[in-house]
């Protein structure tokens, strides 16, 4: 089920969004960037106990997945969960994605985290009662994870190539990072 081949086969509405926003603002810089690996682990944290047949089938129990909230491991043990360019079991269009929430960790609550709006992470926490829960950034930087029906925004995430450096900006719409 979340290891087949074809897991990946069908974009997700927010992927389609950040291609877009890619292809009108990024394309120019393609060579600035780095073919990174965007990590959406679908590790479970319960599954010896919710029921979960690899092979497909019901749950008795919620899904949960690896908890963020404890750790800083930035591993990603699944091929089918390592998005990137060059990886064709997680295939991407273009070098961006978004954050997961170990790397917000790393950040710990920094001015980098505060964009003043709601954004969403690539790390899923749960499945259940009809439910999925995926993990948030809040306006002033803290995260918690909530019920998809919102419509919080995305903030792509790009990494820069080799010998690019940083020159000025906070990431921001009115300051953007700004690199040679």
């Amino acid at each position: 089920m979340l290891y087949n081949d074809d897991v990946n086969e069908y974009n997700s509405t927010i992927k389609g969004s950040i291609d877009a926003w890619y292809e009108m603002n990024m394309l120019p810089y393609d060579e600035y960037l780095e073919d990174t690996i965007f990590c959406n682990d679908r590790s479970m944290n319960n599954a010896s106990t919710n029921g979960w047949n690899p092979d497909g089938g019901m749950t008795n129990k919620q899904l949960q997945f690896k908890e963020y909230d404890e750790t800083t491991d930035l591993s990603c043990s699944n091929i089918t969960d390592k998005f990137s360019v060059s990886n064709d079991k997680a295939k991407l269009t273009y070098k961006v994605g978004l954050m997961s929430a170990p790397e917000m960790n790393l950040l710990n609550n920094s001015n980098i985290r505060k964009a003043g709006e709601y954004y969403w992470l690539a790390s899923t926490s749960s499945f259940g009662n009809y439910d999925a829960y995926v993990h948030y950034v809040a306006s002033l930087g803290d995260f918690s994870y909530n019920y998809v029906v919102y419509t919080n925004g995305t903030r792509p995430s790009v990494s820069l190539a080799p010998l690019t450096e940083y020159v000025d900006g906070d990431g921001s719409m009115a300051r953007p990072f700004i690199v040679n």
